[in-house]
């Protein structure tokens, strides 16, 4: 009998001594949260020997902007 009482107490602590787990939300993404490929004067220029994939540049991107997105319910 003093088992069971023992192993309830153990299983009391145990529940007690547990982290409380938190949940943190994530904030929103920005525009300095991606990496764009830019086209910028004095930028090194990859030179490649081999077989690599390799990101263009962009000479002209139109829009950029921050929009909240608005969820229907």
């Amino acid at each position: 009998m003093w088992m069971f009482a023992l192993v309830a107490i153990l299983l009391i602590a145990v529940y007690l001594l547990t982290p409380s787990i938190t949940e943190d939300t994530p904030s929103p993404a920005g525009l300095n949260d991606f990496n764009f490929p830019d086209n910028s004067i004095g930028k090194p220029v990859p030179r490649l020997y081999g077989y690599a994939r390799l990101f263009g540049n962009c000479i002209h991107a139109d829009g950029l902007r921050n929009e909240k997105i608005e969820v229907c319910q």
